[in-house]
């Protein structure tokens, strides 16, 4: 065996940061009193301290300083901290609740002055007094260095990745010609029109309905499994993720293929169909 490779579930890379801290790209966030990260929240007791996102990490801080006894503001871009976790969520608006911090919903920060910052909600600009101001919005991944050590994002563009694309495109292209073969309209069922114009030159037992039924059938399957197995490989999202498919699965297959086209269809021919609806 090769020395230089080792087998291995998963790869953890401990490089200290996890990139450039992300930024506001405003007038003022050179400013010395702006900072992107909170190391300890001792020695800012009693200052006005404004913290400006809505993740972990700026939850986390708020929550920390106001416990310190600053006078902690909050400001984030959405209607709630729907990013975080339960836990901090839940310290969050005990501490707006106990007036300890004061939140700004729906607010951008037009500009961060020596003593204060700019703070846009809507179409008012507010003045929010500030002593200190953390701006903890995430961070961008060393991409360098990461792809230096060949390893891709999850939304990296790859040609395998294009390749992909383009075939899930002909394939839905293919199934929605294929529905409407047989309705005259040559454009609409390329490339099937140019076997005919009608079913009818197909054996009896293949009709529109079943076929349609069977090949999104397949479609659904064969594109589930690669995802199923996917998930399998995160061990804290197997077991949930393993029960998701197998009911998508049974869902497609029997109750919208199988029981419908071949039971139903036994008892009642022309009305059958409704079945889809119920579903």
């Amino acid at each position: 065996k090769d020395k230089n490779k080792y087998s291995c579930g998963a790869v953890i890379l401990s490089i200290g940061r996890s990139g450039n801290p992300r930024r506001l790209n405003i007038n003022g966030e050179d400013l010395d009193h702006v900072h992107h990260m909170l190391l300890h929240p001792k020695g800012y007791e009693g200052k006005k301290i404004v913290v400006v996102g809505g993740g972990n990490s700026a939850l986390e801080a708020a929550c920390s300083l106001a416990d310190h006894g600053a006078h902690v503001s909050i400001s984030y871009r959405q209607e709630g901290f729907f990013r975080a976790t339960q836990a901090n969520k839940k310290d969050i608006y005990h501490h707006i609740q106990q007036g300890t911090v004061t939140p700004y919903f729906s607010s951008q920060v037009n500009e961060i002055l020596p003593e204060a910052l700019i703070l846009q909600t809507g179409k008012k600009l507010e003045n929010i007094p500030a002593d200190e101001v953390f701006v903890l919005i995430g961070a961008e991944p060393p991409k360098k260095l990461l792809s230096y050590l060949d390893i891709r994002f999850e939304n990296d563009w790859t040609i395998k990745r294009f390749f992909v694309l383009c075939a899930s495109f002909i394939t839905v292209w293919l199934f929605y010609a294929f529905s409407k073969w047989g309705d005259a309209t040559t454009v609409r069922e390329f490339p099937f029109s140019l076997l005919g114009k009608s079913w009818d030159i197909l054996p009896g037992y293949i009709n529109p309905g079943i076929t349609k039924t069977f090949v999104y059938t397949l479609i659904v399957i064969l594109f589930g499994i690669p995802a199923l197995l996917r998930w399998r490989s995160k061990p804290r999202l197997k077991t949930y993720q393993t029960w998701r498919y197998i009911v998508i699965f049974i869902t497609q297959g029997f109750f919208l293929f199988v029981f419908p086209e071949f039971v139903l269809k036994l008892f009642d021919a022309s009305n059958y169909w409704r079945f889809y609806a119920v579903v």
